[in-house]
């Protein structure tokens, strides 16, 4: 009998929900810096335990497009999205985030960017 690699049985697993958000600023956004205020949202609206809960992640964000995925608990999809509007600026700089989509699929939500 073939073992699985995932130590974790699929209705077992945490589901994930992947955001969609793009960036709105008056000078280009680099990665590391939107990350940096996503993380210092999340933590001054949910605190350590509330962004441990929801599994909040910083997944990828295309500094082109200025687009980029957060991921998510699925039952803290709400809270994701509250996040994302409190950015108010990055890198001292005024700045917005706007949700584009959900989806439950990385591959999917990585799609939506278009």
């Amino acid at each position: 009998m073939a073992t699985s690699l995932n130590p974790l049985p699929s209705a077992k697993r945490e589901r994930n929900r992947y955001l969609v958000y793009s960036a709105t600023s008056e000078i280009p956004i680099k990665g590391e810096d939107i990350g940096k205020a996503i993380w210092a949202s999340a933590l001054q609206f949910l605190g350590e335990l509330g962004v441990a809960r929801s599994g909040l992640r910083v997944v990828d964000f295309d500094e082109k497009k200025q687009k980029g995925v957060i991921k998510v608990n699925h039952k803290s999809v709400e809270e994701g999205r509250v996040v994302l509007a409190l950015v108010k600026e990055v890198n001292r700089k005024p700045a917005a985030l706007r949700v584009v989509g959900v989806s439950g699929i990385l591959k999917k939500a990585r799609g939506k960017w278009g």
